[in-house]
């Protein structure tokens, strides 16, 4: 690849950089491992420097971003994210997944599967992987912490029964109907799977998960163990030297640095090799360092515009069309995530990187079209409107961000002040009274796939975005019911763009722009791909320094 800029607009995804290497992509039910890196180096060290670091490393109670992505890099679920080229634009689907502890599976008739488990995996303890481990982990998935019981949810898995053991190395998932998504359930560290036997030497009476030990200690069949952990602010792992990879890196070290200066300089200097979480100025420096990669990784992560729909203005669909037709996606791209983010373009709803059930309602930049819309509704005159943020779900970006789509609304006569939260508690208090007008903030589907998009607009749910932006539509609901029982095939697939259609025109939200995820590292480091919930699978890397 030259190593030259990007022409002038939107950067390309990654240059100035050798091409990485590309993992196998793994289809469902296929049996193998993920492929490793060859050439090992004995004791080579990697670091990684975070602005933050967890405050427990129990995967079932990871509830955070951070938690999840530090857990994630060495935790030992069933199955596994499957990655994409970290230089292109697209995330597997939710159904794709690449065999991990599981290395087959067959779907039963009522949509169950049968698993059979690695014969090789055993535990840095030394025990080996059983069927029973698999029962005991799922069980304590819905006990301990509260993630555990939404990726049941997610995959209807059966919350009486949820596995039955056939022998030490096979067993059926039970699920409570047919589903898309239950491989997808299984991918996050919250699902793992736990060495029993080491983790219930350390539970007591009053602690049978032993959540109290397993926050800072590991029993995992993972490629990785926990040696040192200081929460908050430094993890050392090292190897499993019972797991069947043979990682490149023997050792990794995580430090909290908060200061995105202080962490580039950090990889600059070769003392760490990857970051992220940079202002996307650094970011673009970065990209222009000879010593460094800069990946703008694929991602459903958007900044997204909300309206409170408890609003009046907002309660007429022609206002909140009006506003996806004078939004300037490109303007907001290019000044705040300097042309690195992807342009929802004619469908504001869903991410780009998602596959997209089909043709939907478009909503381009029209002025005249929206003025005419805002005249319709009785608001020819505009009205006043204050949008808030609050830069624990937003970043730093949310004020310049509030005063960009201020002077774009102020077009068709919405006069905009900014009300920025300091207090991410404060901020979901007032939104839960619905106290917020309008909102933006960096959110993210964690599962790629339209159908669990329009399950997150569930207005059963407290937190779903429906409930919190008062977004009611009965037709809506009757189709997001009528999902729930139909079995995966082409009658889904048309519920779903039906759904979709729905939601597409009525507007209750306009994703403004795909943010990548960023990952600065070393020129030297291979092995990085794309994966929808953004975590770096250490045992997957490579060095060629």
């Amino acid at each position: 690849m030259n190593q030259t800029a990007p022409p002038p607009g939107r950067p390309s995804r990654r240059w100035m950089f050798g091409c990485l290497a590309v993992l196998t992509t793994v289809l469902a039910g296929c049996a193998g491992g993920g492929a490793q890196q060859e050439g090992s180096t004995a004791g080579s060290t990697f670091t990684q420097v975070e602005a933050t670091l967890p405050q427990s490393l129990d995967p079932n109670a990871a509830i955070d971003a951070i938690t999840t992505k530090v857990t994630g890099g060495f935790a030992s679920p069933l199955v596994q994210q499957a990655g994409r080229p970290a230089e292109g634009d697209e995330l597997a689907p939710a159904t794709e997944v690449a065999p991990y502890l599981a290395e087959s599976w067959e779907k039963q008739p009522n949509g169950g599967y049968l698993f059979r488990l690695r014969t090789d995996a055993v535990s840095q303890a030394g025990n080996p992987l059983t069927s029973r481990d698999v029962d005991w982990s799922l069980r304590r998935a819905l006990e301990v912490g509260t993630a555990g019981s939404g990726y049941f949810t997610l995959g209807a898995i059966d919350t009486t029964t949820p596995v039955t053991v056939i022998d030490d190395h096979s067993f059926t998932l039970n699920v409570t109907r047919d589903n898309e998504l239950v491989l997808a359930s299984l991918v996050f560290p919250m699902m793992s799977i736990l060495d029993s036997t080491e983790i219930q030497k350390h539970a007591t009476p009053a602690d049978p998960w032993g959540a109290e030990w397993l926050k800072t200690n590991s029993a995992g069949f993972g490629p990785y163990q926990v040696s040192s952990f200081t929460p908050a602010q430094s993890l050392r792992l090292t190897r499993n030297p019972n797991h069947w990879a043979n990682p490149t890196f023997t050792d990794i070290v995580l430090r909290s640095v908060p200061d995105a200066g202080s962490r580039l300089q950090l990889v600059q200097s070769g003392e760490a090799q990857a970051t992220s979480g940079l202002t996307w100025s650094q970011f673009g420096a970065a990209a222009e360092t000879g010593s460094l990669k800069a990946e703008a990784l694929p991602s459903n992560g958007a900044a997204a515009f909300y309206m409170q729909e408890a609003y009046a203005p907002f309660a007429d669909v022609r206002v909140r069309q009006a506003v996806a037709h004078t939004v300037d996606m490109a303007q907001i791209n290019q000044a705040i995530f300097g042309g690195y983010g992807t342009i929802p373009g004619a469908n504001p709803w869903l991410p780009p990187a998602m596959p997209s059930p089909g043709t939907l309602p478009s909503y381009t930049r029209d002025l005249d079209r929206a003025k005419a819309l805002m005249a319709e509704a009785g608001y020819a005159g505009g009205f006043d409107l204050e949008i808030s943020a609050t830069p624990g779900t937003s970043g730093d970006w949310a004020g310049d961000l509030i005063q960009i789509l201020g002077q774009q609304l102020a077009e068709i006569g919405i006069r905009v002040t900014p009300n920025i939260v300091p207090s991410v508690s404060d901020f979901n208090a007032r939104s839960d009274q619905k106290q917020l007008q309008a909102t933006v903030s960096l959110g993210t589907y964690p599962v790629n796939s339209p159908t669990y998009a329009m399950r997150n607009w569930d207005v059963n749910q407290r937190r779903s975005p429906a409930t919190l932006y008062s977004y009611r539509n009965d037709r809506f609901q009757e189709l997001r019911a009528q999902m729930a029982g139909t079995a995966p095939g082409p009658a889904l697939d048309a519920v779903v763009l039906q759904a979709a259609t729905v939601v597409a025109q009525d507007v209750p939200m306009v994703n403004l722009v795909q943010v990548p995820a960023q990952l600065v590292t070393t020129s030297a480091l291979s092995g990085v791909q794309a994966y929808t919930y953004p975590i770096l699978y250490w045992e997957q890397l490579g060095d060629s320094s």
